[in-house]
């Protein structure tokens, strides 16, 4: 009960991403635990899905780092500095894909009507979508089969706009394509008057802000169909006086750190080295959260909803050890003063070290806020 995290615990279990975001923590003075889980939000999208975890030995089972992170707090908080801080690397690098995209429908719409013929218009290739509609969404993930992320300052009016339709079937569908994106894979559209299109990889990791308030409205009213379980929510209090001091040249650290993440490849040569594998004792660790976690559901059974966010944990611990695994091998690889990089790519296995941080940081700090929010008991996202 109000686990909350520091620089020093941390840097215990994400060491390359504490370095980062220390010098990002002093100009608001936010709470770093926001801080944190919004910069792993922004870690998640950056790493293409193709970068995907095995999960079992002899099983398809495989999961890529797609996280949804929601900041719970008073406007005090600063929910949104905290958001623009952790993700503008990767709006940096959206910026310059747009632009890119743009100059290429000006050259396509420039081409003579014969030269056009038997060309597809470019699609439009993106890291980020912020006002968007499930028709603009499919549009911008047709051309994005890496994953982008969703920013949503007040998560209330995302939540709102599934229920414009009043719960008919356009809800449905709304909440149904969210429900898909949270998962990845392959999305067929069959659209009135615009034909037939394939999204190659419907995905989508979230980062978003809400008031306490309207986030209890939510737990206790939303339908039971697994969206709000998804969500790990986060959290803040009040923040402090930030510094108005010049920024060191190590904040160039994160946004490195979150470049080099959108440029990794699978392991192998070329990347076809096949998915990350868990080592041994990565494997027993993950076997045993396995047993705990079906434990607490035979537990938990008279709660539906608390029941299916349990559900969630196990695909989210190899979620968490993908961004666990990838964010230290660029800093060992890639940001540290005598890179160690041997041209060899990715290293394919995820040890029994990064396993166990990954499992002390998922139970100890972001299960125990999902479970208070959804048995919707008094006293839930309270401040710490």
């Amino acid at each position: 009960e109000g686990v909350e995290l520091s620089l020093s615990t941390l840097a215990d279990q994400v060491g390359a991403v504490a370095a980062a975001l220390a010098p990002l923590h002093a100009p608001i003075e936010a709470h770093v635990t926001g801080l944190a889980m919004a910069a792993l939000a922004t870690m998640a999208a950056a790493i293409p899905d193709k970068v995907q975890v095995k999960l079992k030995r002899h099983d398809g089972w495989t999961e890529s780092a797609r996280l949804w992170v929601g900041l719970v707090g008073a406007p005090s908080t600063k929910k949104s500095p905290i958001v623009a801080s952790a993700t503008r690397p990767l709006r940096r690098l959206d910026s310059a894909m747009f632009h890119q995209w743009v100059k290429a429908v000006a050259r396509y719409d420039a081409l003579p009507p014969e030269e056009r013929k038997g060309k597809e218009r470019p699609k439009q290739t993106r890291l980020r979508m912020e006002d968007v509609t499930i028709e603009a969404a499919q549009q911008v993930l047709e051309g994005s089969p890496w994953g982008v992320l969703l920013v949503q300052d007040e998560l209330s009016g995302w939540f709102g706009a599934m229920d414009k339709y009043g719960g008919g079937k356009g809800a449905q569908a709304d909440r149904a394509f969210w429900l898909r994106s949270y998962n990845g894979g392959e999305f067929a559209l069959n659209r009135v008057g615009r034909g037939a299109a394939m999204i190659p990889n419907l995905s989508v990791s979230l980062i978003g802000a809400i008031q306490p308030e309207p986030l209890r409205r939510i737990a206790g009213d939303a339908v039971d169909d697994g969206l709000l379980q998804r969500l790990i929510p986060v959290t803040l209090r009040p923040a402090a006086m930030g510094e108005d001091a010049p920024m060191p040249p190590v904040n160039e650290r994160y946004d490195r750190l979150v470049e080099h993440l959108h440029g990794i490849n699978p392991p192998g040569w070329l990347g076809l080295g096949g998915p990350l594998e868990f080592d041994d004792g990565a494997q027993r660790i993950r076997r045993r959260m396995e047993e705990e976690h079906l434990e607490l559901l035979t537990l938990e059974a008279f709660n539906r909803k608390l029941a299916s966010h349990i559900g969630k944990y196990d695909g989210l611990f190899a979620r968490l050890c993908v961004v666990w695994h990838c964010a230290e091998w660029v800093e060992r690889e890639l940001l540290c003063e005598e890179p160690a990089f041997d041209g060899e790519g990715l290293s394919r296995t995820i040890t029994e070290d990064v396993a166990r941080r990954v499992a002390d940081f998922l139970h100890g700090f972001c299960a125990a806020p999902r479970r208070r929010l959804l048995r919707g008991r008094s006293g839930a996202l309270r401040r710490p």
